[in-house]
């Protein structure tokens, strides 16, 4: 038989209890932060590598585990415009300067002096070049500095003169010297060349040991300096000294002769290759080596 309720009954409800509301809340907030933490929307980063532009999606937290997420290195020289401990935020722009150096060489040339000595031997406006000039040539080092493709710095390292400059050398007599070099009429200096033996042998071991030097030119220290090189046309190239008393005046005035300041110049030669040569020729061309 069913007994009736009487109105001491209490009936227990599921909010009346606190500690089980608490314990739903707090599940209902770590289930909101994890799902939150599954369902995280991407950050639209603008990256500037060097002169390109991106527009990236990207879940990473920071710029150093970005850069890391697209393989991008970077290299010492590098500029990096953020800091990599920045925090990413959304519409956040990265900049990135790619900055590179260059080694070039670029040559240029060294003028020529122009060296005017004076004989008194030779008519006072006379000028002969006894030695063509030629200019040399610097090999100049410099390091460029390139910031995404465009120069930014050009800096010297340093030089070598990789081909040395010749002077030009003029004869001149008084007058000519005081005139400028450029203004002068120079003419190639030539001389009446009389070939001799090295009979007496005063010269053989000297000229055993001058190599690729043909022999000796016996010339007036009023025109060429003892040791200098020079060539004689038709016959190679000679060491050159000074022996007054060998040297005799050619005659001046003569027709058709037209050596400088009327000057002879004597060449030694081992007597088989004097064998070879002339004995006399007039008006050779003379060069200073």
């Amino acid at each position: 038989m069913i007994q009736p309720l009487n109105g001491n009954v209490r009936v227990n409800r599921f909010t009346d209890n606190r500690l089980i509301l608490v314990l739903l809340l707090v599940v209902l907030l770590l289930l909101t932060v994890i799902v939150d933490d599954k369902f995280d929307r991407p950050k639209v980063v603008q990256f500037y590598d060097g002169l390109k532009t991106h527009i990236i999606k990207t879940y990473e937290n920071d710029v150093d585990s970005f850069l890391r997420s697209q393989n991008i290195s970077l290299a010492k020289s590098d500029i990096l415009l953020n800091s990599l401990s920045e925090p990413l935020r959304d519409s956040m722009e990265i900049r990135l300067i790619k900055v590179s150096e260059e080694i070039v060489i670029e040559e240029e040339a060294v003028n020529c002096r122009q060296v005017m000595r004076l004989s008194e031997t030779l008519p006072p406006p006379e000028a002969y070049e006894l030695r063509p000039g030629k200019n040399g040539v610097k090999k100049n080092y410099y390091k460029l500095t390139y910031q995404n493709s465009v120069q930014k710095s050009r800096q010297l390292l340093g030089d070598v003169v990789s081909e040395k400059p010749v002077d030009r050398i003029i004869l001149c007599g008084r007058e000519a010297f005081r005139s400028s070099a450029e203004s002068l009429d120079c003419r190639p200096m030539s001389f009446n060349v009389t070939v001799a033996a090295d009979a007496g042998g005063r010269w053989t071991e000297e000229l055993k040991t001058n190599g690729a030097m043909l022999g000796i030119a016996m010339v007036s220290s009023k025109f060429l300096q003892e040791g200098s090189i020079v060539e004689l046309e038709g016959y190679g190239k000679f060491i050159v000294k000074n022996d007054e008393q060998k040297m005799s005046p050619a005659p001046e005035n003569v027709a058709g002769s037209q050596a400088s300041g009327g000057s002879n110049i004597r060449i030694i030669l081992p007597r088989e290759i004097s064998k070879n040569f002339s004995a006399r020729k007039r008006n050779v061309k003379l060069k200073l080596i």
